[in-house]
């Protein structure tokens, strides 16, 4: 904050010794005014410039102070900057499971979608928790990703391997047993 004030000070003043030289030239090559029946020999001489009292100026606009080049803070990395996209979801059959990548053949677009398997992926198979080992070709599946560094991380895969048996649908309150009341 001293040094923006130092700097400000010294600009002032490099404004004010410009200014006064100036004014010196535009009173030197002025035509000399005089009052009519009056000769410039009469007029009193103006005094020189180090003996004239400066004019005060304002102080200067709070624009024209010079900006540091950094932000003050810096900032660190983050992965939004990698990954510029929002997480996507595909949807389709299972076409491979190799090492650490799904390769599923998505419904929407016909294509084979590829994407890593990390330690943080949420797998589930058949409704349950699972890796990726227990994942089979052909199944459904549907899957939530983004980019990573030019990569498709999967974040969740869902799967129903084939021949596995669909979720029961919970049956409506009207159709279930009765429970008979006991008397206490």
């Amino acid at each position: 904050m001293a040094g923006a004030a130092m700097l400000l000070m010294l600009a002032g003043c490099e404004k004010r010794e410009a200014r006064a030289p100036m004014r010196e030239q535009e009173m030197a090559s002025a035509p000399e005014q005089s009052e009519p029946g009056t000769t410039s020999e009469s007029r009193p001489t103006p005094p020189p410039p180090a003996a004239r009292p400066l004019p005060r100026e304002a102080p200067p606009a709070r624009a024209e102070t010079p900006r540091p080049t950094e932000p003050p803070a810096q900032r660190e990395p983050d992965d939004t900057a990698a990954s510029p996209t929002q997480p996507r979801q595909v949807s389709g059959e299972v076409l491979a499971v190799t090492g650490n990548q799904l390769h599923v053949l998505s419904a929407a677009e016909g294509q084979d979608v590829r994407m890593l398997i990390i330690s943080g992926t949420e797998v589930r198979v058949d409704g349950r928790p699972a890796t990726l080992a227990e994942i089979r070709e052909g199944g459904e599946v549907r899957a939530t990703y983004e980019i990573a560094e030019g990569e498709p991380i999967a974040l969740m895969v869902e799967v129903r391997n084939p021949g596995a048996p669909r979720e029961p649908e919970e049956q409506p309150l009207l159709d279930q047993p009765r429970i008979p009341k006991s008397d206490d």
